[in-house]
């Protein structure tokens, strides 16, 4: 009967190790390209294309070739450095940037580009995690 109760109590501990404990200390830790993907998605599904979004690069922030396949799209690398944003000018269509949270630089480049463009938070279910979207519609 000890032998039970010993089993069932390790069980509860491990799962709570691992379902719980675990959990929350990844979530907390590691960057929320499963998100970004997410937006990413969102917008290939409904108005734009895959070669039109663009994760802005940021020192220490995601790994924008797992946003791609946390996106659908296994292969790409979504990142665009800030220097390169005046280049997106010449592609026609809707475009999509993901930008981090505290990158006000790469926000002042884009909103004068395209001074149209729409600025959206993006609250993340992780605390000092959010994003911003940045969404440039057809002309």
């Amino acid at each position: 009967m000890i032998g039970i109760l010993l089993l069932f109590w390790a069980g509860y501990q491990n799962f709570d190790l691992v379902f719980n404990q675990y959990q929350n200390n990844y979530g907390q830790s590691a960057w929320n390209t499963s998100e970004i993907g997410q937006a990413i998605k969102d917008y290939t599904d409904s108005i734009g294309n895959e070669e039109n979004a663009h994760v802005v690069a940021f020192p220490h922030w995601v790994d924008t070739r797992l946003v791609g396949i946390n996106a659908g799209f296994p292969t790409k690398d979504f990142a665009i450095w800030p220097d390169q944003l005046e280049a997106t000018k010449e592609v026609e269509g809707p475009k999509l940037f993901v930008i981090k949270i505290d990158d006000t630089g790469s926000i002042d480049i884009l909103q004068s580009l395209y001074p149209s463009g729409i600025l959206q938070h993006n609250i993340s279910d992780f605390p000092n995690k959010d994003f911003y979207q940045f969404f440039v519609l057809p002309e």
